[in-house]
């Protein structure tokens, strides 16, 4: 009961039983710190946030103290203002729709298959977001982003080998593939390269020899060109090693209505029946789920304020300035 004469101080921590808000807050954090591209170091967060280097690992593995916790979780939210993304946002309560399924089926196969698996869909289907769990609920899963800066060999084999982790600052392209290969041969870790669809050629090539040499499932998720490119007869024979190493490819294409209400539902409980057909019609043209929530959002923000419940003709109004 400690913790409850604590949060009575402190604003943020207002009406959290017992450790519960330290303990969401240091999941958010740990997750932070080990999912960026290039994680932090407990050296590096010590004098990011200006304290021992031990606390900060403590607080992070879910070890508080009545005196200190409430302190370190100011810096704590601090640096999470700071350097909490889209991409490392720790997700709490995920809607388990059709696709998360689909997708971390697809995942438990490569790794457990030791295999190659395309997942496509098109932006905004939560593929992102589905990967991210998967990592947290693996944290030897191995997870990059891509991006149009972001894509070359010379690029993506630093950002992998930060993860694995191997030398990668005294070393060039080859002895960065051959330290990752060596590190992970046989340790059934999955490679999983979110926005694929950004990847080289060469860049594809090279994760095919990380797949091939260390015997390990490799995972690449983006959006529906990434398959296209691969099948096209103009590319020729560039493409066949990759192709014709996918086990398995999971398309996200139709988006079911119960996934829509799932996700409504849990943003604005009691949603009206005509608003949920109306944003799953909206679900089905491109940004999908993300369009869907970020109107409800913005109408759930809007109905606060005047002290409304959630109409159809506030839905509709606010999808009119988002859909093009």
């Amino acid at each position: 009961m400690a913790a409850q004469a604590v949060a009575k101080k402190e604003n943020t921590l207002q009406e959290i039983p017992e450790y519960g808000y330290y303990t969401r807050l240091s999941r958010r954090f740990s997750y932070t710190i080990r999912s960026r591209n290039n994680p932090f170091s407990w050296t590096s967060l010590a004098f990011l946030m200006n304290r021992p280097a031990m606390q900060i690992k403590q607080f992070a593995e879910g070890i508080f103290d009545d005196y200190l916790s409430p302190m370190i979780a100011k810096d704590v939210e601090a640096f999470l203002v700071k350097y909490e993304t889209e991409e490392t946002r720790f997700e709490d309560d995920i809607c388990q729709t059709s696709f998360y399924t689909e997708i971390f089926q697809t995942c438990q196969f490569a790794r457990d298959s030791v295999d190659m698996a395309i997942i496509d869909g098109q932006a905004g289907s939560g593929k992102s977001v589905a990967l991210r769990d998967f990592k947290r609920r693996d944290p030897l899963a191995i997870m990059i982003t891509l991006d149009p800066l972001t894509k070359a060999p010379s690029t993506v084999l630093p950002l992998i080998g930060k993860q694995v982790p191997v030398n990668t600052s005294d070393a060039n392209k080859s002895q960065i593939l051959q330290n990752i290969i060596g590190a992970l041969t046989n340790s059934k870790r999955l490679l999983i390269v979110d926005e694929a669809h950004f990847c080289s050629w060469e860049t594809l090539e090279t994760l095919r020899r990380i797949h091939d040499a260390a015997q390990v499932g490799v995972i690449l998720c983006g959006q529906e060109r990434l398959y296209k490119q691969m099948k096209d007869p103009k590319s020729g024979y560039l493409w066949d090693q990759i192709s014709s190493r996918i086990g398995i490819r999971a398309t996200l294409k139709n988006i079911r209505s119960e996934d829509t209400e799932m996700i409504c539902l849990r943003l604005c409980p009691g949603l009206d029946p005509k608003c949920l057909k109306y944003l799953h019609q909206i679900a089905q043209d491109s940004g999908r789920f993300r369009l869907v929530a970020k109107i409800l959002k913005k109408a759930i923000k809007f109905a606060d304020i005047d002290k409304e419940a959630v109409s159809y003709e506030l839905i509709q109004s606010i999808a009119a300035q988002h859909i093009l």
